[in-house]
């Protein structure tokens, strides 16, 4: 089986500055984060901008946010729906409904895909607190 837990969805959302905000900003940026001359320019503005506005705890390191940098780049939504699709294993989805970073409706866009198969049955858990760190 599958456990996805607060998983990154099949379109863009709040944190990404959903569809035209992260096609046009935030995926370009991310690019030039992952660049040495950009990386020293800009990482701490990225930084204050993942734990100030984005609420990441405090104590994740930069390499964290760069690790999370390289990974938001190259997010293709369509190959994330499509896999979703391709499943053929029980599934756990579980979400918060008060999740800051990824909008409830941004989740029940992934569990209506996998709803979609019996093959994909599983636990569908979504609790009204517990922010974007749902397994604490």
């Amino acid at each position: 089986g599958v456990v996805l837990l607060a998983p990154v969805n099949v379109t863009p959302h709040r944190a990404l500055l959903n569809d035209t905000g992260f096609r046009w900003i935030v995926r370009p940026l991310c690019l030039l984060l992952g660049r040495p001359p950009w990386k020293a320019a800009l990482g701490g503005l990225a930084e204050a901008w993942f734990k100030r506005v984005l609420g990441f705890p405090r104590g994740v390191s930069r390499a964290e946010l760069e690790w999370v940098h390289r990974r938001v780049a190259w997010l293709d939504f369509a190959a994330a729906e499509a896999d979703a699709r391709a499943l053929r294993a029980p599934v756990l989805h579980a979400f918060a409904r008060d999740d800051a970073l990824i909008q409830p409706g941004k989740a029940m866009e992934l569990r209506r895909v996998l709803d979609a198969c019996a093959a994909r049955d599983g636990p569908r858990l979504d609790w009204p607190s517990g922010g974007h760190n749902v397994q604490k």
